[in-house]
């Protein structure tokens, strides 16, 4: 069974984000799938 985590950023007055991994369920917890950069990452 996968799902998506992502959860949403909004600040008032401005943009805001979505930021999201998919996560399967294993035996023994669960377990990322998404390969995608998690540094900030600061756009102007």
């Amino acid at each position: 069974m996968c799902f998506p985590v992502a959860p949403d950023v909004c600040l008032p007055d401005r943009r805001g984000v979505r930021i999201g991994d998919v996560v399967t369920r294993t035996e023994v917890g669960g377990r990322r799938l998404s390969t995608a950069s998690r540094e900030l990452a600061i756009v102007v």
